[in-house]
């Protein structure tokens, strides 16, 4: 079999309870550890289906949890690798990147079964766009599957960076737009469904996440020393044709995650932590109390609640 290795460098770089619906110590100033039941606190990624949160380690394989983070336990019945590199979704299906594929659970983690055909690379960040599931890769760029997973395709026709960190749908929710970040070749777009991709004029960073907010887009750039430059946040007002930077404030520029909840923009950062803007990036504010790790690695918004996934820390969440 075919082994879906993934460089640590893109993490890094890149008594008994009883469950209830309702979390039993609210936290809306500050950050709360949500480890209990967790076994690995390498934190790589997050997936929300109804009101099962999932999160995937480095080495624990997928945890869920049914009460926003007050208690977790293993799902990886079926998975042959527990090296969790991406969580996605579709409908109500999960889908997991690891070091042996691409697997599928279509009972939340209940069970797993291979969705691999077609696949020549490790996962990175999946994306559901109408009935299409895009699968972004570190070394063969863009792949597509029609069928749940069934069979992949590749879809690269003008990506010529084909290390691809990141998907989102184009800001206006139009399903066959799409916007792809890569390493060093900065940020593209397809208008028609991946069929075609054209580059931006943000061409030279390595782009780690993205966010939308209205129309804007936002690109979160990881810092690469000697290599790709600048880095932090970008946005873009005109679809992608233009960028700007917008990281007054950050005490890093080495992002990791974006992610808009309320009225605010986050950035999750590789070193020092959180930062939260509340006009669209102009200005940003460390956010860090009760956060004792600030290697983030991945965050998710869910409901009313902000969770961040860290490197050796575990699971932190907050009520903004």
């Amino acid at each position: 079999m075919k082994q879906f290795f993934f460089p640590i460098a893109i993490f890094l770089l890149i008594g008994c309870k009883k469950d209830s619906d309702t979390p039993t110590s609210p936290e809306t100033s500050g950050w709360l550890a949500a480890n209990s039941g967790l076994t690995n606190t390498v934190i790589t990624s997050f997936a929300v289906i109804d009101t099962n949160l999932f999160a995937g380690t480095q080495g624990g394989g997928v945890f869920l949890s049914t009460n926003n983070g007050e208690l977790w336990r293993p799902v990886n019945t079926g998975l042959t690798n527990l090296y969790i590199a991406a969580l996605g979704v579709s409908n109500t299906n999960l889908f997991a990147a690891t070091n042996d594929g691409c697997l599928l659970s279509t009972n939340s983690g209940a069970s797993w079964n291979l969705a691999n055909a077609g696949l020549t690379s490790g996962v990175i960040d999946f994306l559901e766009s109408g009935t299409n599931l895009y699968a972004a890769t570190y070394e063969d760029g863009i792949f597509v599957s029609t069928n749940n997973g069934t069979t992949w395709t590749t879809v690269n026709t003008g990506l010529t960076s084909l290390s691809v960190w990141a998907l989102i749908q184009h800001p206006g929710d139009v399903t066959e737009s799409l916007v792809a970040g890569t390493e060093g070749g900065g940020v593209f777009q397809s208008s028609n469904s991946a069929a075609n991709w054209t580059q931006t004029s943000l061409d030279t960073v390595a782009v780690s996440c993205f966010v939308t907010i209205g129309t804007n887009l936002f690109a979160g750039t990881r810092f690469v020393p000697f290599g790709f430059n600048p880095a932090g946040v970008f946005l873009s007002t005109d679809n992608g044709v233009t960028w700007s930077p917008i990281n007054a404030g950050l005490k890093s520029v080495d992002i990791s995650s974006l992610r808009y909840i309320g009225s605010n923009l986050y950035a999750g950062t590789y070193d020092e932590g959180v930062s939260v803007s509340a006009n669209n990036g102009g200005t940003w504010t460390p956010m860090n109390s009760g956060l004792t790790n600030l290697t983030v690695l991945r965050m998710c918004a869910k409901g009313s609640y902000l969770f961040v996934g860290t490197h050796g820390g575990g699971v932190f969440r907050m009520q903004p």
